[in-house]
């Protein structure tokens, strides 16, 4: 078993997954944005290693690594295959399908976590497998907080209030201590996102904490940003950028649509 066919077999599990939490949204309008919101991020995973199958994939491959990994993925699949029976049957209440995606999700990380363990790869692959582990487990919690939300008496189809997810600001995910009050506004100086109050409240940010990338002359891995023409492209490169464009899904504001605010 070579690393391009378990990489082929990872791009099936994630583009189940995505199907099937699409077809959860529409089956279940109660947890429709938390399908939505795992089904974009799902959809990321996806492109990633669609787009990076050439330096994801490499010669070498321990035979233990794919002993532990392959089985891992199969019973990912497994479970996949299962939900997507139920859903087509209708076969199946809300409270089963968060169980299964819990069990989907961990399967899934599991098997990446095979690969982290061994760090058998080249840097970036690395860094994209642990995200994807990262990611996979985050998934399986936010499914269990929502089961968990699920009450005896609560009324079929009545929206199920999803527990508010604290959502870091560039200063707080960075830790860049730029902001007021920071370790370093004194050495570095304020940076200008946290006085940009036109963009307070935009992806549930503070100032443009959470727009960050349209704020000129920012101060970001050490260093100084230009213009926003100059800065976006390596800003969209930015793990963070990526951070809130997944977070914020489909409600993600353009890049125009806050230039448009600030020049208001």
């Amino acid at each position: 078993m070579n690393t391009g066919k378990i990489l082929e077999m990872a791009l099936h599990v994630e583009t189940l997954a995505e199907r099937i939490y699409f077809e959860l949204s529409e089956l279940f309008p109660e947890a429709k944005s938390l399908f939505e919101r795992l089904m974009c991020e799902e959809s990321r995973h996806a492109d990633i290693i669609t787009i990076n199958m050439g330096f994801l994939a490499v010669d070498a491959l321990p035979p233990e690594f794919a002993i532990n990994m392959m089985p891992l993925i199969e019973d990912t699949l497994a479970i996949g295959a299962l939900l997507e029976k139920k859903i087509e049957r209708k076969d199946i209440t809300l409270a089963e399908a968060l169980q299964l995606t819990i069990a989907m999700e961990e399967t899934g990380a599991e098997a990446y976590f095979q690969k982290v363990l061994r760090g058998e790869s080249t840097d970036n692959a690395l860094n994209y497998v642990k995200q994807f582990y990262q990611d996979s487990m985050h998934h399986a919690e936010l499914l269990k907080r929502f089961k968990d939300s699920l009450g005896p008496n609560r009324p079929e189809g009545q929206p199920i209030v999803e527990e508010t997810i604290s959502k870091l600001n560039c200063w707080e995910f960075k830790d860049c201590g730029r902001q007021p009050g920071g370790m370093h506004e004194r050495d570095l100086g304020r940076c200008p996102v946290t006085e940009e109050k036109r963009l307070d409240g935009v992806h549930h940010g503070v100032t443009a904490g959470r727009a960050c990338w349209v704020v000129a002359g920012t101060l970001c891995e050490g260093e100084m940003a230009g213009t926003f023409a100059q800065e976006i492209k390596k800003c969209e490169a930015c793990d963070f950028y990526r951070k809130v464009c997944n977070e914020e899904c489909s409600s993600f504001r353009s890049s125009a649509e806050l230039l448009s605010k600030i020049n208001e």
